[in-house]
């Protein structure tokens, strides 16, 4: 935008800016507040490595904060009467392109989830996350019974000579709490609403200094 753009829009290119710079910094924040839940805030896998080109799942919305994202999921998985175990927050956050509460949730839900486990066993994101779930099951028997329930359900899959098909979405999952890394933007009005009173502060700063410098003199 030029200047003389800025002037007739009622906003200046410093203005413009500096709310664009804040909104990115809140987005940012906002996702290591999500991160900074888990034991682990990385991702083992690149959340872009996929077993195949045909998208799986495609989000249908983007949040404005953590909180916004924490509340909409909190209500997602309330609605069908979960919450995360404890032992879901010593792991990591996400694996592959898969949210580790997701994970968690069709571990605990097996009657969808073993077909989402079978389908999906040769995903770098679902080897990682049985790994893991393998890893502390060894010390916390409520996981083993749910890890040995999904062996035995996937075993029985696989006698059936099931077919595997790795482009199928879970049944009935929303995108928006299934994948990994939420699109968080803060919003634009926030960030313009920010921008004034940081410049507010930082003027009246330069005053105090000056006033102060004055005295001196």
């Amino acid at each position: 935008m030029s200047a003389a753009q800025s002037s007739r829009s009622g906003t200046s290119a410093f203005s413009s800016s500096g709310a664009d710079f804040l909104r990115r910094q809140a987005a940012t924040s906002s996702y290591q507040g999500y991160q900074g839940l888990y034991a682990k805030p990385n991702n083992p896998i690149n959340p872009n490595q996929v077993t195949t080109d045909k998208p799986i799942l495609n989000r249908s919305r983007t949040f404005n904060s953590w909180q916004d994202y924490s509340g909409y999921r909190d209500n997602y998985y309330s609605g069908r009467g979960w919450s995360a175990p404890a032992w879901s927050f010593g792991g990591h956050s996400s694996f592959g392109m898969w949210d580790a509460m997701f994970m968690w949730f069709m571990l605990s839900h097996l009657t969808s989830g073993a077909g989402f486990f079978y389908n999906h066993q040769n995903d770098p994101g679902v080897q990682a996350f049985r790994q893991e779930a393998d890893k502390l099951a060894l010390s916390n028997a409520d996981l083993k019974n749910q890890v040995d329930a999904l062996n035995a359900k996937l075993d029985e899959l696989k006698k059936s000579g099931a077919p595997i098909d790795p482009t199928a979405a879970p049944a009935g999952v929303d995108a928006n709490v299934a994948m990994a890394r939420p699109e968080i933007h803060a919003q634009e009005n926030a960030g313009q609403t920010l921008f004034w009173p940081v410049v507010g502060l930082i003027c009246a700063g330069g005053v105090f200094y000056l006033l102060f410098m004055r005295k001196r003199v």
